[in-house]
């Protein structure tokens, strides 16, 4: 083997780039903030996070507690993916009112 040939089989083998990740993996080349988001795991933890919120009406006030607690987290870097809030509202009445916490999902 050539010197030139065992060097690239080695950096090849050490970067890791010779099997492609499964599908729906959360393993990729390049992620996008420089290291990988586990988007299941940081779902589960903002769920259990928010649950003491539940039983509060939906205000824009509610919305800030939730904004402030999440941006905190995320400044202790318990919480590493991008999100943002919405404040959803029934305009007939029909269906509560929500907030919801958007991930993004890019990552």
């Amino acid at each position: 083997m050539l010197e030139s040939q065992r060097i690239r089989n080695l950096s090849k083998n050490q970067v890791g780039m010779t099997e492609k990740p499964p599908e729906g993996s959360a393993l990729h080349e390049h992620p996008f903030y420089g290291y990988d988001i586990i988007r299941r795991s940081q779902q589960e933890y903002i769920q259990d996070l928010l649950k003491k919120y539940r039983g509060e009406p939906v205000s824009e006030e509610l919305k800030k507690k939730i904004w402030d607690e999440l941006q905190m987290e995320k400044h202790l870097g318990r919480v590493t993916i991008p999100f943002k809030l919405a404040l959803r509202r029934d305009s007939y009445g029909k269906f509560p009112d929500y907030i919801e916490v958007i991930l993004d999902s890019k990552v």
